[in-house]
């Protein structure tokens, strides 16, 4: 063992990811005894190309874990590459490059996993004027696809910053990203805001047993929030006395019949999408009130 690059507990077990000092490839293991008596799988995949200075994250299904790394086996310099096990450890595949530029030195990932399943990526990347700098990406979809690469330090481009650490605010909506900046001060380089999608209901009268009804689901982001990444999803529960006739939006995906409308273009903080039409039959039968319930989900928000 070269070096240990990270060591999480959870459910009664540990988790640890560690550089072989052999052949500088990383190394998952897992245990739920006191000692570490196996290794588990090999993360990075090119064998003995470098996967030092890994970071793992666990998503709380207990069997999903993410992991990035530098990876050696095309560039020299050293690429930051993605890469997701769904059988706890076992096997990893889904490896994917993050970033996005071939020149210069890059090091130090870390990943954060955020509550509603968004994978924040922080580096130290050395393209910008000759200095290192951090930088970020995120994916809404548990690793699917990453945003461009964004240089959290482009407003101070002469200072030079290292060992970059991610923690997420109680309410999910900002994340912090400290570093040290040149001779070793601490600083926090930014705070990256993520989106904070919620939805309304509205209607105009009132609905009238035996006749047909509408309604309005409108989703928006809230404001300040950071911009949506991904697919996002409205799901729509009526109550006993009503049937859901058809969903139809500007932009939404809404197969008939259904009760899921979808759509994938950014959102911005203190935007909403245009609204979603809800016809509904009232049964002769309907009590009053009735009540509806919706849900949005994806986009990289936690639920509303």
């Amino acid at each position: 063992v070269y070096s240990v690059n990270q060591l999480i507990a959870r459910g009664g077990s540990l988790f640890m990811l560690e550089r072989d000092g052999t052949n500088g490839d990383a190394y998952f293991y897992r245990t739920t005894s006191t000692t570490f008596s196996h290794v588990i799988s090999r993360v990075n995949q090119v064998l003995h190309k470098d996967g030092y200075q890994a970071s793992l994250a666990l998503d709380p299904d207990g069997t999903t874990m993410h992991a990035v790394y530098v990876d050696m086996g095309v560039n020299p310099s050293g690429d930051i590459y993605y890469t997701q096990s769904r059988d706890g450890g076992l096997t990893w595949g889904r490896y994917q490059r993050v970033s996005d530029a071939s020149n210069n030195q890059r090091f130090s990932p870390t990943v954060s996993l955020d509550a509603s399943g968004g994978l924040h990526l922080l580096w130290v990347d050395f393209r910008s004027n000759q200095v290192n700098q951090i930088f970020y990406s995120y994916s809404a979809d548990k690793g699917a696809s990453f945003s461009a690469n964004t240089n959290l330090d482009a407003d101070q481009p002469s200072s030079g910053f290292n060992g970059p650490e991610a923690i997420m605010d109680d309410a999910h909506s900002l994340l912090y990203v400290m570093a040290t900046k040149d001779a070793g001060n601490g600083a926090m380089t930014t705070s990256i805001r993520v989106p904070v999608l919620l939805v309304t209901k509205t209607h105009s009268g009132n609905f009238t047993v035996g006749q047909a009804g509408e309604y309005d689901i409108t989703v928006y982001n809230a404001a300040g929030a950071g911009p949506t990444a991904g697919a996002v999803a409205v799901t729509e529960n009526v109550p006993a006395g009503l049937t859901l006739v058809s969903l139809a939006g500007s932009g939404w995906t809404c197969p008939s019949g259904g009760v899921i409308c979808t759509r994938s273009d950014a959102l911005a903080g203190g935007a909403s999408y245009p609204a979603i039409a809800a016809t509904v039959n009232v049964a002769a039968n309907a009590t009053s009130p009735q009540v509806n319930s919706v849900a949005v989900s994806g986009g990289g928000s936690a639920g509303a």
